[in-house]
């Protein structure tokens, strides 16, 4: 029936004179646009998060209840993004037995494994407490007056929601809690906020400009997180992800753009080759990219891990990245040799070189009077990832915590609902069942929130599997 739609669809637009390349154009547009608008009719309705939000608010601000307090206590010395989902996978567990949240225990500390420096994420000169409120506002600050005298049956009932309500909307609503900018750290939001508007928004004769009948397409961008680093030699196959050279990534990211007719790309990598190679390969696209002091390819100690990666992954169809038959843009890893860069197979080739638009946060803070260490790496970090979570499209992988983060902080911005949800584009590979600790896996799609469905932990991401509302089972894709 689609199938017949679409050809009469063409065959109109044929008789009434419309380019059928146009055409096709615009129905591509159309159909990626209600597949949006189904996603967020399913997964935003606003009756379902206010009583999430509700329900989360009722045990927070429990004014009766805060001398009985669970004080959550919580120090884990791993990476930025690693420390985060694992508080709010600690969070939202006490939430769903109707627990009174207090997170004043809870730390940023600094990662230490496999570092011969651990790695600071707070200044302690400036905070020497290293406490989530370092960064964040205090859940004792959001409730404000709001605190509720509630009784037993009533933070019963939450709980009995909160065990019923999409497991995204838990995970969301919680960050929103858990993870909302201090004052401090909101400021810095707002700069880089404005500076990437600026990058994204280009003249009319430039290559990348805005559709003429797309008056938005200058605020809307693909969102891209690749996540190497330690990951090239990872201790554990269990925490391996898929490593996809530069060019099947673009070879996706040009599909999504001519789909959704998008002209922008926003990159935040441990990896600094990685935009300049975008760049290279997609002169058609504006490249912009977050740059963070001391993140480019952190070393940890490893051993040998199972990881691998899959060029014929990266979609279907003839796109411009075609043209590089060869895989480009990865360094090496393991006994697999490095890829030779994208930026020199364009050169080689006598093609003009388009580079990607640098935006380095730190500098960028400080030269507008916001004075930021490079030692409070954590606040660098977030002030990029909430940008990056304003996405119209997010490419990352679901087995790396930043790009799960990225995702869960989507539905905790305060007009998530406003628009159409992103869609996350998950890179991984599927594979089959291995071990008990190496279980069989496949990659994250949007389908899987429409069907109830998110991450179990979110600390975990992809690696623990998907689950139904109250994480109350393990429910892998058939």
């Amino acid at each position: 029936m689609r199938a017949l739609f679409y050809i009469l669809a063409l065959l109109a637009a044929a008789a009434c004179g419309i380019p059928l390349p146009v055409k096709k154009a615009l129905l591509a547009k159309e159909r990626a646009d209600a597949h949006g608008r189904e996603l967020t009719a399913t997964i935003c309705p606003t009756d379902d998060r206010a009583a999430v939000r509700n329900a989360i608010a009722l045990l927070a601000c429990c004014s009766s209840c805060r001398s009985t307090a669970l004080k959550a206590e919580q120090a884990w010395k791993r990476a930025f993004g690693s420390q985060l989902n694992t508080n709010l996978d600690y969070l939202i567990s006490h939430l769903l037995k109707g627990h009174t949240p207090n997170a004043l225990r809870m730390k940023i500390m600094p990662f230490s494994k496999g570092r011969e420096h651990p790695q600071e994420w707070v200044n302690t000169s400036r905070c020497p407490n290293r406490n989530m409120a370092c960064l964040f506002s205090p859940v004792s600050a959001l409730c404000s007056l709001n605190y509720t005298i509630s009784s037993a049956k009533q933070r019963a009932d939450a709980v009995a929601l909160l065990n019923r309500a999409h497991p995204y909307h838990l995970a969301s609503e919680s960050a929103r809690l858990l993870l909302t900018p201090n004052l401090w750290l909101s400021r810095r939001v707002a700069i880089i906020a404005r500076a990437l508007t600026g990058a994204l928004s280009v003249p009319a004769n430039d290559d990348a400009a805005g559709d003429a009948d797309n008056p938005d397409s200058t605020a809307d961008f693909i969102g891209i997180h690749v996540r190497r680093g330690d990951k090239l030699i990872t201790p554990l196959p269990s925490e391996a992800i898929t490593l996809l050279p530069t060019s099947a990534i673009a070879n996706t990211v040009a599909q999504l753009a001519a789909r959704h007719r998008l002209r922008r790309v926003v990159v935040l990598s441990d990896d600094e080759d990685v935009a300049p190679d975008l760049a290279a390969l997609l002169p058609s696209l504006r490249v912009v990219t977050l740059q963070i002091p001391h993140m480019s390819l952190a070393h940890g100690q490893s051993h040998i891990s199972k990881a691998r990666f899959n060029q014929a992954g990266a979609g279907r169809g003839r796109t411009p990245s075609d043209s590089l038959l060869e895989p480009c843009g990865l360094p090496g890893y393991l006994h697999h040799r490095p890829l030779a860069s994208c930026v020199a197979k364009v050169v080689e080739q006598g093609k003009p070189l388009k580079q990607a638009i640098a935006l380095n946060v730190e500098r960028l803070l400080n030269s507008n009077g916001v004075r930021t260490s490079a030692n409070d790496l954590g606040a660098l970090l977030m002030a990029a990832l909430l940008n990056l979570a304003r996405a119209r499209i997010l490419v990352g992988s679901s087995r790396s915590n930043v790009a799960v983060l990225v995702l869960t902080l989507v539905g905790a911005q305060v007009d998530a609902c406003s628009r159409s949800l992103p869609h996350f584009i998950d890179y991984e590979q599927p594979r089959a069942f291995v071990s008990r600790s190496l279980p069989a896996f496949e990659p994250f799609t949007m389908r899987d929130l429409v069907s109830g469905r998110y991450f179990c932990h979110i600390s975990w991401g992809g690696r623990k599997g998907l689950c139904y509302a109250g994480r109350q089972r393990n429910q892998t894709k058939e």
